[in-house]
């Protein structure tokens, strides 16, 4: 099945979930591009927000500057909005994010309820030794636009809300440790069950 079928009967509004440097944004990536799904991703999005280049880093201390409580809600309410807007145009939606708050992941599943979409937020998990070796490549190469570093990570997991907010059909679990391939075609599969 591909994305116009899905579209003609109900489209989705996909969130991700995890911390940085899990692969949510890589096998993300690869799944919208497959079955031609929008992106939104909040990396772009904040700093667009603030008017810089979503290539520009920013290297702050978590919760600070950019990356400030005020602004990362604003973020992610900017963001789930704009999805918001692409499901009312009959598409799916991916909002790549960390969504770490059972506040934030609530709101997207109220958007999705308000637009008469249907909801999955996948999460990605990632042995800590495999995490730490992505983000300093990541690091040491200054490529893509997020800003994750190895200590961003830590600090992460210390306020990390537990996914336990959503029934098992509106939840699925990826580890990214395993081939890309693999995993895409798990998502790819739950989501045309």
């Amino acid at each position: 099945m591909n994305n116009a079928a899905l579209n003609k009967t109900q489209p989705y509004l996909i969130i991700t979930c995890g911390l940085t440097g899990t692969g949510k944004s890589t096998i993300i990536n690869e799944v919208a591009k497959e079955k031609r799904f929008t992106l939104l991703a909040s990396d772009k999005i904040r700093k667009q927000l603030v008017g810089i280049s979503p290539e520009e880093h920013r290297y702050e201390e978590f919760d600070k500057g950019i990356y400030s409580k005020e602004l990362t809600e604003k973020t992610y309410l900017h963001i789930i909005e704009e999805g918001k807007k692409i499901i009312i145009e009959g598409k799916t939606v991916v909002l790549d994010a960390c969504f770490p708050k059972k506040w934030q992941r609530q709101k997207a599943l109220d958007a999705a309820k308000e637009v008469n979409a249907k909801f999955l937020c996948i999460e990605f998990i990632c042995p800590e030794e495999v995490v730490k070796d992505r983000l300093k490549k990541r690091f040491d190469s200054k490529e893509g636009i997020s800003d994750g570093r190895w200590e961003i990570y830590c600090a992460q997991k210390e306020s990390f809300e537990k996914v336990d907010d959503f029934p098992s059909n509106f939840h699925l679990i990826i580890d990214t440790s395993k081939p890309i391939e693999e995993s895409k075609r798990k998502i790819i599969e739950r989501l045309e069950s």
